[in-house]
């Protein structure tokens, strides 16, 4: 009866396992999702504050407008002075427009601006 208990339980331990795993691995994935949709968010509120886009204009000139703002310069002048922190931080330098263009950038702007 023993022997048998514990093969069943031995059996079960694996089998939850692999079912754990599973779960921590999609609720890991869901994090790192909505930790992207955030840092998007929070990028497009600032150019939407500080570029103040237009009906019917590219959104590029209201990056510009962000680009040529105090307010990104001393953003970018704070957070990302030379040398660069990390290799991350290369695309946003002393000097660089504002260009969310890119997942990479959305990451290493949005992080520091989302507080």
């Amino acid at each position: 009866m023993y022997q048998t208990r514990s093969r069943q339980i031995a059996r079960l331990t694996k089998l939850g396992s692999t079912y754990v795993a599973k779960r921590t691995a999609v609720e890991e994935k869901w994090q790192d999702v909505r930790k992207g949709a955030v840092l998007h968010a929070t990028v497009l509120a600032f150019l939407v504050r500080h570029g103040k886009p237009k009906i019917g204009e590219p959104l590029s000139d209201a990056c510009q407008r962000v680009s040529e703002s105090k307010v990104w310069k001393a953003f970018r002048d704070q957070f990302f002075t030379s040398p660069p922190p990390a290799y991350r931080y290369a695309r946003v330098r002393r000097g660089k427009p504002f260009d969310p263009y890119s997942r990479g950038s959305v990451l290493v702007i949005g992080e520091p601006l989302r507080p």
